[in-house]
């Protein structure tokens, strides 16, 4: 029959695991199997980010969380509603959304509208070239047409 440990046992074996003693040894000193300390483990260990420290519990929550917002993501593009959107209209959203101070990625704002990247990209650079170019060619129509003025047309 299997033994029983206590919460309070459990949390103080995997405090000194979090401390940097080997799972081989407090297995050999405290008479307790690895495999149920590694299980412990996965339930008390915490993960330490730099701005917070997960429970095992919020993780699972966070983990369920983001399988959720996967799937309605799925629901979303099996819809068609965004592929039905003409790609001028989405490339003229995603140019606003990366020009302004939005705070999203490109990588995250192009992938949300079903863009590739370097088509927002194209889009971005090309109307810009495009304006440099529209502003040569009326710099150049007014020279043209002063140079047909002075020569008495």
């Amino acid at each position: 029959m299997p033994k029983e440990y206590s919460e309070d046992f459990k949390r103080r074996v995997i405090n000194r695991y979090e401390k940097g003693e080997s799972i081989l040894a407090l297995s050999h000193e405290l008479c307790v199997s690895q495999g149920t300390i590694y299980r412990w483990r996965r339930k008390y260990c915490a993960v330490q980010t730099p701005s917070r420290v997960y429970t095992p519990k919020e993780i699972d929550l966070l983990i369920q969380h983001v399988k959720k917002m996967e799937e309605t993501l799925e629901v979303i593009r099996a819809s068609g509603f965004i592929s039905a959107v003409p790609l001028g209209d989405r490339l003229a959203f995603l140019e606003k959304l990366y020009r302004s101070e939005s705070g999203y990625s490109v990588h995250t704002i192009c992938e949300a509208m079903d863009v590739a990247r370097g088509t927002l990209y194209n889009h971005i650079f090309r109307r810009a070239d495009k304006a440099a170019k529209l502003e040569d060619e009326a710099k150049l129509m007014l020279l043209i047409q002063q140079i047909f003025n002075d020569s008495g047309q």
